[in-house]
Parts: C-alpha cells; structure tokens; sequence
C-alpha cells in the first residue's frame, strides 16, 4: 500500500499562478483549517503579490471547501503576505504568525506579525510586531515554525541575510558577495503581545558557500533544552543547542539529517507521543546538482526520530516522483498512526516551479516491512 494518499492538489492556473506554503489548525467545532498563501497573478516570485486564504475540512481531511480570503495585503500598504503559522493562544484566540512584503522592499526588509482571531480565523482583530528592530537587512522564516515551549514560551526561528543591507543613506541598497546567512530567534513570554530578540546570533561554522544556516526548525527535547536544524547547502542539516529557552545557541555542527538545502520539518505526534521528520534526504553531490527534470528537493522522506532527534528508528519515502519537488511541510495529526502534510509538490518541467503546487495528503506513520533500505 502507498505510504502517501493525495487529497487536494491546488494546481497553478491563470491569474493564480502559485499556491504555497501554509499551516494546519484545529477549530472549536472539530473541524482543521490550512491557511495558506495564494498567489494573485501570473507571478511567482517570492515576493510578487499574493493574499493569505483558508480552506476548512469537516471530516478529517478527506475533502475540502472553496478557499476563503483570510487577509489581503492591502491592509498593510504591502503586496505580499505569506508564510503562515498557527497557534491556540492562552486564552483561546487563535494566532497567526506571517510575513509581510512592501513593493520597495521586495527583496529586502519584511515585515513580521502575529494577529490574533477570536472567531476562529472568521476575522482577525489584533495585529503585533514581532520583528526584530534592531536588524535592517533581509529575514525570512517558514511556514508552520511558531512553537510553544513548556514554559509557555512562545519562539520562532529567524534567518538573517547580512548580504542584503540597506545603505547607510537609507535611499539605496547593496547586496554582498555571499550573505553568510544567520540564524537568530524571536521569543514572547507574555503570550505574543510582546517580543525579544535572542541574546545571541548563531553563525555558521564555515566561510565557503552562499547559503550559510539558513531558516530553522526548532524541537524541544525537554524543558528548556531545544534543538534547532538549519538548511545548508553542506550537503547535512546543521543543528545548534539551547540550554536556556532559546536564548543562548551552541555553534552549529552536521546532525543525522543529510540532504540539500531544503528546510526540515518535524513535530510530536500528541497521539503517540512519537516524533516525526519529513525533509529530503539526498544532498546536492557530485552529478546531482539539480534541474527541471531531476529538482534537488526529491524525494520526501518521512522518519520516526528518536527522542534527541540523534537516530532514526525507521525511514521511508513519502512522495517519490523525481520529477517533482517536494518541501515546506507543515504536519498535522489525526490519530496515532496517521497525519495530513501540506507541502509545495510542483513539477519544474510542466509548472513554473517545484513551489507553485500545494499538495494536501493524508500519510501512514506505521513502519512498513518491505521499506528501502536505501532511497540513493
């Protein structure tokens, strides 16, 4: 039997030229919301404009309603609002963490907010800054990243691109050789209202390359001890330590997850209280350098991970189209032994990119008995 049952597809079409990265989420009333972005012309790019929609299934993920526009990013003086992530909030509001674009920053500054719903994603009535001030420059963080801590902290991981600062005159704007790429992390204690920077940076431990550590994943392993794996383009997901809720980071080393640099996900089944992974396993080797017709992002793998995230109790593949890229997954779980992943499945060869395509699908998380030994 397959391991992955496609449920939704959100093809490209004229004048939405790409469905995107999203987060799922468990309403009052039993059913799961994704909110997503999609995109409103025949642009993709990034940071070409787009809105923030919702789709709401009340049978568990089987079918899905019409989309529903969540919030447009007129509302900001933007034209890009993306990379949702989803919260219940202490007091039952439902939160939503996203990115915002300006035209004149399209590839620079963006804007980072947390809005809060009372409704259950009907409407939103709260919008917090969560960005960090003291930066001027480009960052980015993924989809689906927001996580509580069980102190009841509130963290998200950050990538900051120094190669991409404003000048000191403000009016122009510089890109450097190679943006050496940091992680840092935002965190709330007063349940997203207000917001801190981390104490420190996390640096790369090597000079060579473009990418650097890139957008982050963040597990807690117990109280106050968490991981963070970062994408690189050094052929391994780099993982750092925190001993202190975030605050402070150890130098990033390779973890047991190789691959390109394509983020990681993975998240607690509350079910089972097993973890899981999805993130793709094969990294950018000699003759492997990816292309429209073979993309680097490929397969999906998905993984039982030990509790320190230092082993792999099984493996196996969950999308294996090598045709196709697979990546940006946010996980959701309906029982012990299953999960709903959303995550970008487009075909470079027949769409304009591996990001373009949404793909919603329901996953098995028994261990099969006739797995690959190898997926190479």
């Amino acid at each position: 039997m397959k391991r992955t049952q496609v449920l939704l597809s959100l093809d490209p079409v004229p004048g939405n030229a790409r469905n995107s990265e999203g987060d799922f989420l468990r309403l009052r009333d039993g059913s799961i919301i994704i909110i997503y972005t999609q995109y409103t012309t025949d642009e993709y790019g990034d940071s070409t404009p787009t809105r923030i929609v919702s789709r709401v299934s009340r049978d568990n993920g089987e079918s899905w309603s019409d989309y529903r526009v969540v919030l447009e990013p007129e509302k900001f003086g933007a034209i890009n609002v993306s990379s949702v992530s989803l919260m219940r909030m202490q007091n039952g509001d439902v939160g939503m963490l996203f990115l915002i674009k300006r035209e004149e920053d399209r590839n620079w500054h963006r804007d980072i907010y947390l809005a809060r719903s009372r409704d259950e994603c009907e409407s939103f009535y709260s919008f917090t800054d969560c960005t960090p001030g003291d930066y001027i420059g480009k960052y980015c963080v993924n989809n689906s990243r927001l996580r509580r801590l069980s102190s009841g902290r509130l963290i998200y991981p950050l990538s900051l691109h120094p190669g991409c600062q404003k000048a000191d005159t403000g009016a122009e704007r510089r890109a450097g050789a190679t943006s050496h790429t940091l992680g840092a992390f935002m965190y709330s204690d007063d349940d997203g209202y207000t917001w801190k920077r981390s104490a420190e940076y996390v640096f790369p431990p090597f000079t060579a390359g473009n990418a650097g550590i890139q957008e982050g994943e963040i597990y807690e392993i117990c109280p106050g001890v968490i991981k963070c794996l970062f994408r690189t383009d050094k052929m391994y997901q780099y993982e750092s330590m925190s001993l202190d809720d975030g605050d402070h980071w150890t130098v990033p080393q390779p973890s047991i997850f190789t691959g390109p640099c394509s983020p990681i996900s993975l998240s607690k089944n509350p079910y089972s209280g097993k973890i899981y992974a999805f993130w793709n396993p094969i990294p950018v080797h000699n003759g492997r350098s990816g292309s429209k017709e073979r993309p680097a992002r490929s397969p999906l793998a998905v993984a039982e991970v030990g509790k320190n995230l230092s082993n792999l109790e099984w493996m196996d593949i969950a999308e294996e189209d090598r045709s196709a890229g697979y990546a940006y997954t946010a996980i959701f779980y309906t029982n012990e032994n299953e999960a709903l992943i959303a995550y970008c499945a487009g075909r470079p060869t027949e769409d304009r990119g591996m990001l373009c395509r949404l793909n919603i699908s329901r996953v098995c998380l028994t261990p099969a008995p006739d797995a690959p030994k190898s997926i190479f």
